[in-house]
């Protein structure tokens, strides 16, 4: 199954990091994302939930700020498109008008 959590800073995402690696998860299945919110990403077993939860859980009591709520998430920069390149015109839809007929069914 996959799990995954989100961190107030990149400090307790490394701490956590650090401490399943030692603890013998396998490393190659923990995946981490700092750009944004900092989080982890794992495949882990469902027997091994309670176990990650509790360790997450102690490294969170360090952190004054603790788990990000949904506002923290937010207030985080979006991503927009990039703008249309300056060397082709935008052409738009334009409006068009068509006829629509309707015959009674005989």
């Amino acid at each position: 199954m996959y799990f995954t959590h989100h961190f107030a800073h990149p400090e307790t995402l490394s701490r956590v990091h650090n401490w399943l690696t030692q603890l013998g998860y396998d490393h190659g299945r923990i995946e981490t994302g700092t750009t944004g919110i900092p989080r982890i990403l794992m495949v882990i077993k469902p027997t091994q939930l309670d176990a990650i939860n509790m360790l997450i859980s102690a490294a969170e009591h360090t952190d004054p700020d603790g788990f990000p709520s949904f506002w923290d998430e937010a207030r985080q920069p979006h991503r927009t498109p990039e703008a249309h390149p300056e060397g082709i015109p935008y052409q738009g839809l334009e409006p068009h008008a068509s006829v629509i007929g309707w015959h009674p069914l005989d």
